[in-house]
């Protein structure tokens, strides 16, 4: 039988307490106006990233900059694009689980249109894989 470290057996009690659990509840509330806000703000991100990449590329030349300046532009929009397709997935996450809106049909259409099909997925081939990790 194995031994359960000093850190292991406080983590088990705490999983215990009543009063951690009601408190943890209230942070599993779903609330659906943040999540809408959510979203557009990972568009508006991947937005700004590209519309000051693009710009970059664009008035660099004539800022007397040499065209090495490209790469590291290049690389931070791609990394801030790449941050935001993330967050989508995570909105996706929340879909699959039935707690990003407080309605199944509103968690499904919105999941799907905004969040899985720009990032070439949908919420129903994310929730197959998805949910055979929980098994």
């Amino acid at each position: 039988m194995k031994t359960l470290s000093t850190e292991e057996e406080a983590a088990a009690s705490l999983r215990r307490d009543p009063r951690v659990k009601s408190r943890l509840r209230e942070f599993l509330v779903t609330d659906n106006f943040v999540n809408f806000l959510y979203i557009p703000r990972a568009y508006f991100i991947a937005g700004l990233a590209l519309a000051a990449a693009v710009g970059f590329f664009e008035y660099r030349e004539g800022w007397g900059l040499s065209f090495w300046w490209n790469i590291p532009v290049y690389l931070l929009a791609l990394i801030t694009v790449g941050a935001s397709q993330h967050q989508l997935a995570g909105a996706v996450h929340e879909a699959v689980h039935h707690t990003l809106f407080k309605n199944r049909k509103l968690n499904e259409i919105v999941s799907d249109w905004f969040c899985s099909f720009p990032i070439l997925t949908s919420t129903y081939q994310f929730r197959l894989y998805h949910l055979a990790h929980h098994q």
